[in-house]
């Protein structure tokens, strides 16, 4: 956190987004595990610990040395309709849609949801988006404290979007290459399975990276 703070003060705070939802997911089962099963004290306990997160939070915004940060104002350039579309499509701070790689993200996040010891990485990722969103799309008192730290700058809070999708993405993509990958298995058979399954992967990186960016 010390270095951190030295190079870029504002990754500390990218780095507490990230982790939020984190510290929330292990806090919650050590509890839960620790007590017996008692979900209303693990609940407890965590909505404590978030609490405590807000107040700090708010507490650093309306500190003195902080105030040439968080009173830096970049004014609204979408309407909300517009600013969905964007983050939708991966199109962060007027970047070109990418919408193959918006679909991997969407398949991390829906795996995520079924393997749920990963749902807390979605959830930085709903973060980081929600900031952005309201970055751009509004000029209020709210948009200093939640995105105050990062000078309310669209493409550093875009920045922390796309850092956070890079897990969700990976898993989208292997995911797909599994998914192939299975196939190739029912047509070539399984002792065939390793060399074929490389050039498989290879050409599906591929056919992902040529879908994506060439466009573009």
């Amino acid at each position: 956190v010390v270095s951190l703070a030295f190079c870029q003060p504002n990754a500390v705070f990218t780095l507490a987004v990230l982790l939020f939802p984190f510290c929330i997911h292990r806090i919650y089962h050590f509890t839960h595990r620790a007590k017996s099963g008692s979900k209303l004290l693990s609940l407890a306990i965590s909505g404590g610990f978030v609490l405590l997160v807000v107040c700090a939070w708010c507490w650093l915004h309306d500190m003195p040395f902080m105030q040439g940060v968080v009173n830096y104002s970049w004014t609204a350039t979408e309407s909300v309709r517009q600013a969905l579309v964007n983050i939708a499509a991966l199109s962060y701070a007027s970047t070109n849609a990418q919408v193959v790689l918006a679909l991997l993200v969407i398949f991390g996040v829906l795996y995520t949801f079924i393997r749920r010891d990963k749902l807390w990485i979605s959830c930085a990722y709903g973060i980081a988006c929600i900031m952005l969103l309201v970055a751009t799309t509004t000029d209020t008192n709210f948009k200093s404290y939640l995105t105050g730290f990062w000078y309310t700058d669209p493409c550093r809070l875009a920045a922390n979007a796309a850092l956070i999708a890079i897990p969700l993405a990976t898993i989208g993509l292997k995911l797909v290459v599994e998914f192939v990958l299975r196939l190739v298995r029912r047509e070539v058979g399984k002792e065939v399975v390793k060399p074929v399954g490389r050039v498989t992967a290879t050409v599906l990186i591929a056919s992902f990276v040529i879908a994506n960016y060439y466009p573009s």
